[in-house]
């Protein structure tokens, strides 16, 4: 769907929820934004177990977003070990959420990769860029405000 001038009730009170009395009178407004604008962080989890192509999923759509030069300077670890999760936990500084969700994907920041790329092309390497803005809203198209909502 294409940006549209006209903003439709749900969209005021998106703005309305997110903004309060600051919310801009006139946006440009489709799925996309009303999706974004309707989020909302919770720490809690559903219990029921996690789709078997999550990950994947959640993973091509990171790997979407541009870096520089198309290098994707990233891996991503996914735990779901419960012993290893509570050790993640207590590593945050004690963050219960870390503990309890069946799932934590750890986006991290590969520089030997970046440098070795670097290296082979004499090319300055930038790192990791935009890939976890693109998950939480692939997370959320897919049905699966487990952790976001």
């Amino acid at each position: 769907m294409a940006l549209e001038d006209s903003v439709s009730l749900a969209a005021h009170v998106a703005l309305a929820r997110c903004y309060r009395s600051a919310a801009p009178e006139r946006i440009l407004w489709n799925d996309t934004i009303a999706r974004l604008l309707d989020h909302r962080t919770v720490r809690g989890f559903r219990p029921d177990p996690l789709p078997f192509e999550l990950i994947p999923t959640l993973v091509a759509a990171a790997q979407s977003a541009a870096t520089s030069s198309n290098l994707q300077l990233w891996s991503v670890v996914a735990v779901e070990d419960e012993e290893k999760r509570k050790e993640l936990a207590r590593l945050a500084g004690g963050q219960k959420h870390i503990e309890h969700a069946q799932l934590i994907l750890l986006f991290v920041a590969d520089l030997a990769r970046a440098g070795l790329i670097a290296d082979e092309a004499s090319a300055p390497s930038d790192g990791l860029d935009q890939q976890t803005c693109r998950l939480w809203p692939a997370h959320q198209h897919q049905g699966q405000d487990r952790g976001w909502q």
